[in-house]
C-alpha cells in the first residue's frame, strides 16, 4: 500500500521528493544513477542503481502495489519514467496508476 501512502501520506515523515521511493536520478555516463530514499523497499546499494538507457527496474512493496522506473530519453532530456500502481482486490474496483517524468540531473 504502499507506494502510493508514501508518496502521499500526511504522516509527520516528508514524503519522498518522487514516486516509487526515488530520491533523486543523475546522469551518470551513458546512464542515469537512481537513488532512493532511505528506508525504501528496494535492494541494492546504497548509492543506488545504475540504469542504461531502455533499461527497465522494478521495485515491489508487495504483490498488489510495486513500481516501473524505466530509462529513457525525450528529446534531448535523459530522465526516468515512474509508474507506481496499487491494486487491492475487494477493496478497489480498479488499479490506481500515477506517473511521473523524472529529469536526470548532473551528478552531485
Amino acid at each position: 500500500m504502499i507506494a502510493f501512502l508514501l508518496a502521499t501520506s500526511m504522516a509527520a515523515e516528508p514524503a519522498p521528493p518522487h514516486l516509487c521511493w526515488v530520491a533523486r536520478v543523475e546522469r551518470e555516463g551513458r546512464g542515469v544513477r537512481i537513488v532512493f530514499v532511505d528506508g525504501a523497499p528496494v535492494t541494492g546499494p546504497a548509492t543506488g542503481v545504475h540504469v542504461e538507457p531502455g533499461g527497465r527496474i522494478a521495485p515491489a512493496n508487495s504483490g498488489h502495489d510495486g513500481c516501473s522506473l524505466t530509462v529513457e530519453r525525450r528529446g534531448d532530456t535523459l530522465g526516468v519514467a515512474a509508474e507506481a500502481h496499487l491494486f487491492l482486490p475487494g477493496a478497489m474496483e480498479e488499479p490506481d496508476v500515477r506517473r511521473e517524468w523524472i529529469v536526470a540531473e548532473p551528478r552531485r
